[in-house]
């Protein structure tokens, strides 16, 4: 306690001596605090404007191939796989005739698709029902239906036609316009099959249809395979991986993703030495600034000691300063942060797109670079506090 009480009061009488140390802190870690901020904003708003669209996270495969429903699973178990769902050409380029019941006076056709949990595009809790389906907001316009409805699908059998039936399902939800253009309706990946199953003459007893092939002997194969990483940073590595498993040519924006992470990793080598640099010069210039503080008054401290404190107590003082001066410090450089960051917010917010906050300083990192400045100021200050134990007070007296 009496080491805090004469550290404060040597503050107050050196005031200007240790304001000098506070604003040479401030002065050094308020620039590396703004070089951060903007490394991490950049990264943001380049990984964010990629985010927006969940298309972004999809990996497709170029060409129509024969997979099997294994081969399906082992995509899906591969790390990194958010949502993956095999699909045949006749669903990505057929259509299906919706109307609504019960009242409905005309059907409405529109493409169709799968989906299920880990779908980026629905972003669904769990897996569809039989009996469920998702519109999308303009398809659900023209339907005149909302979320809750039902509505039937008209399906026919044949070339040539042998029959038709119209299971009906509910609107489970209604895709926004940003997520799915036009008119398109997503089902589950058993739902499909059986549409497909009916179409080419299979019994559906799900649907309580008996004429036909058994469904059994249908052999699940897919030209296709719609897959979705969980991720951006798996997304390069994931697009690697199925091209080597699977042996087939792969499209994504892996390149995009590429370029952001090795910019990053850049940054984070410029930030890096320049950061080494400014930790080693200020821990030399805070040693010096203690130790000659300590030097001056080397009489002080000797009274100090004659008068019966203990060494490591006298010792704890320039400790207990370095402490308080940077944290003085660091607050001094979080205001130089917020003040560079208001303004190249403001010069260059609208240039980029009109993005709100160019530079980015997360809580976590600011609360590292706090304790590493404590740190550095600290360890800088044991020079001094050695120098004061290995004080002869009485030799200091004596040539005084």
């Amino acid at each position: 306690m009496i080491s805090l009480r004469l550290a404060f009061a040597d503050i107050r009488h050196d005031a200007v001596h240790f304001l000098c140390a506070v604003i040479l802190i401030a002065a050094m870690i308020g620039p590396l605090l703004v070089l951060l901020g903007v490394k991490v904003g950049a990264v943001t708003v380049l990984l964010s404007d990629l985010r927006d669209s969940p298309d972004n996270l999809g990996i497709f495969i170029e060409g129509a191939h024969e997979f099997s429903a294994e081969d399906v699973e082992r995509v899906r178990a591969l790390p990194g796989v958010g949502f993956a769902e095999g699909q045949n050409i006749v669903t990505t380029t057929g259509r299906l005739a919706l109307q609504k019941l019960p009242d409905g006076n005309r059907s409405i056709s529109g493409g169709y698709g799968t989906t299920g949990a880990g779908d980026p595009l629905t972003e669904l809790g769990g897996t569809l029902a039989g009996d469920e389906l998702l519109l999308s907001e303009a398809f659900a316009r023209r339907l005149r239906v909302e979320a809750g409805d039902r509505v039937a699908i008209l399906l026919e059998r044949g070339p040539p036609h042998t029959g038709a039936i119209e299971p009906e399902f509910k609107v489970l939800k209604v895709l926004p316009d940003e997520t799915i253009t036009g008119n398109y309706v997503l089902l589950s990946a058993d739902t499909v099959a059986w549409i497909e199953a009916y179409g080419f003459g299979y019994a559906v007893p799900a649907w309580s249809v008996s004429e036909g092939l058994p469904l059994s002997e249908r052999q699940d194969s897919f030209e296709k395979i719609r897959i979705y990483a969980v991720d951006l940073s798996v997304l390069p590595d994931l697009a690697r991986r199925l091209e080597e498993i699977l042996g087939v040519q792969t499209s994504s924006r892996a390149r995009e993703v590429l370029a952001i992470l090795k910019l990053e990793s850049n940054l984070n080598a410029a930030l890096s030495f320049v950061a080494g640099a400014g930790v080693i010069g200020l821990f030399f210039v805070l040693m010096a600034h203690f130790w000659s503080a300590v030097r001056r008054k080397r009489l002080s401290w000797s009274m100090l000691s004659l008068m019966g404190m203990a060494p490591i107590a006298l010792a704890a003082v320039p400790v207990t300063q370095a402490a308080l001066v940077s944290l003085a410090g660091f607050a001094g450089g979080l205001l130089v942060y917020l003040v560079v960051e208001r303004t190249i917010g403001a010069w260059f917010g609208a240039v980029l797109g009109g993005v709100e906050r160019v530079a980015i300083l997360p809580v976590d990192q600011a609360v590292l670079v706090g304790v590493g400045v404590v740190a550095i100021s600290v360890s800088s200050s044991a020079a001094a506090g050695y120098a004061i134990m290995r004080t002869d007070p009485a030799a200091i007296i004596r040539s005084s």
